[in-house]
């Protein structure tokens, strides 16, 4: 991800980015599809489903120079999604 927010800032590229990163099911699906057996010990326990301590990636948007925002309600969500769309052209925005 970050790799795209320097390329977004060194390009100039309008760069929207709207991620949850409470946890990562993606990660879960991907260990249980390559490894089907993984989950069976018992312990459902699988490396890389959260990240800790977690980054504040507004802030990583910001330091490159971009837009960032946390919204935790729809409604909150949704401003920020059209702030978003109103300072990205040309820019990297980011909604966590």
């Amino acid at each position: 991800m970050i790799a795209s927010f320097g390329a977004a800032q060194e390009l100039v590229l309008p760069l929207l980015v709207v991620c949850s990163t409470r946890r990562l099911p993606s990660q879960k699906l991907d260990v249980v599809r390559e490894y089907p057996t993984a989950g069976r010990s018992g312990s459902k326990q699988f490396s890389g489903l959260s990240i800790a301590p977690r980054p504040d990636y507004p802030e990583l948007a910001r330091a490159f120079g971009g837009y960032g925002e946390t919204g935790q309600r729809p409604s909150e969500v949704r401003a920020a999604l059209g702030e978003a769309r109103r300072r990205r052209k040309g820019n990297l925005a980011l909604i966590e």
